[in-house]
């Protein structure tokens, strides 16, 4: 029989005042009760309580007491003791420890420090959901690509670039992939700081219609509402204009 399970028994202890402190963790389970001495502490508790038992049990000095026939014993003695309870208000463990007061103090007044934002490599694979290329070299793909092929991308240009947005996008020679959905970053690369797209889109300062798209040359914003359904006879005309 070891000793924690003998213990199990005792409903009481009587710690050193210095010793309370390592019940803390036990605040929030309730069931345990103290009387505050200058010397010592009466702590006394509800039912078989081993985490309490475990927890004393690194305490020096403590002494274990059992109840019978509304008397206290002291462990495996036949002898009650006469000075326990002591006097005294019995309070919860909660109220008996609780937090060291804080003082607030003033930190200096500086400007927050702005965080770079730049693209690193990453061997993270992701999906390709934009690219970026010339418009005519769009020109093979759009002779030789089915309408079906051609309806299943969102385009997009300004000037002589195209962008095409899709999860199935064609292979163009020279094109730049990104992938992303709001936050369209080139392939082989991520943002740092490494943050969720709506925390990078808050930081650029984009609006809520606005796609951002992170590159090497800077960030730049896309309206969202310039992708439009791509049909084989609106990329002819883009190629041809």
């Amino acid at each position: 029989m070891n000793k924690p399970y003998q213990l199990n028994t005792c409903r009481a202890a009587r710690v050193p005042a210095r010793g309370l402190a390592a019940l803390a963790p036990l605040r929030a389970k309730g069931g345990v009760h103290v009387v505050m001495d200058k010397a010592t502490s009466w702590v006394t508790w509800d039912g078989d309580r081993r985490d309490l038992i475990d927890t004393l049990l690194t305490v020096p000095g403590v002494e274990w007491f059992e109840s019978r026939d509304g008397r206290w014993f002291g462990l495996g003695t036949h002898l009650p003791v006469f000075d326990l309870p002591p006097g005294g208000e019995s309070i919860p463990l909660s109220r008996a420890l609780v937090p060291a007061a804080f003082a607030a103090t003033e930190t200096e007044s500086r400007e927050p420090a702005g965080v770079p934002l730049r693209l690193v490599r990453s061997e993270a694979p992701h999906p390709a959901t934009a690219l970026r290329c010339r418009v005519e070299a769009l020109r093979s793909w759009a002779d030789k690509a089915t309408t079906i092929e051609i309806t299943r991308v969102k385009a997009a240009r300004r000037g002589d670039v195209a962008w095409l947005l899709g999860h199935v996008l064609p292979a163009i020679p020279g094109a730049t992939r990104f992938w992303g959905e709001r936050v369209l970053v080139p392939l082989g690369f991520r943002a740092d700081p490494d943050w969720p797209e709506s925390a990078l889109r808050e930081a650029a300062g984009v609006r809520d219609e606005e796609i951002l798209v992170l590159a090497g040359q800077g960030a730049e914003a896309i309206p969202a509402p310039a992708f439009r359904p791509l049909t084989r006879g609106a990329l002819r005309r883009a190629i041809t204009r």
